[in-house]
């Protein structure tokens, strides 16, 4: 059965779902650009606004400079390419170190230089410190699986 693949850096990403138009173009897209860059404290709202095709939102607040393979930013972007097949997952990133001090300091969207911040219901945030729990979840990519997905339900004859 012919699959595609995309080749990002020598790694391949496969894409898995219905392949007709649409849906290979938002995953070539998603590989091409998977990280949107926000430079305003009204981009980061809008971004944040729930719309009503049930994504998950992310922003990484990215205040440090390092880009090396161990670097926050690079591993952001490597989770960022493993959900290149999640079409309901919308992801930002914001580099402006001036801009990520001042929401610090006004308690705006952040209380953390360094953090990625996941909205999956309207108006609830939920928060990785990168200083210091990563260390818990072991990767980026851990965290946002297990706090992008809704807990399960108990299975009854209306659910079922």
């Amino acid at each position: 059965m012919p699959q595609l693949f995309a080749v990002v850096k020598g790694k391949l990403y496969r894409h898995q779902g219905y392949v007709n138009k649409d849906a290979v173009m938002a995953f070539v897209n998603q590989v091409e650009n998977p990280i949107l860059t926000l430079t305003s404290e009204e981009e980061i709202a809008a971004f944040m606004e729930k719309e009503n095709d049930n994504s998950v939102r992310i922003i990484g607040f990215m205040y440090d400079e390092d880009r090396d393979q161990d670097s926050d930013w690079y591993n952001y972007e490597i989770a960022a390419l493993n959900m290149a097949n999640w079409v309901n997952v919308r992801l930002a990133r914001v580099e402006d170190q001036d801009l990520i001090k001042r929401l610090k300091k006004e308690g705006k969207w952040i209380l953390q230089l360094n953090l990625i911040m996941l909205c999956r219901d309207p108006g609830k945030y939920k928060t990785l410190d990168l200083a210091y729990r990563i260390e818990e979840y072991r990767s980026i990519w851990t965290w946002i699986l297990i706090n992008s997905l809704a807990p399960v339900e108990e299975i009854g004859p209306f659910n079922f």
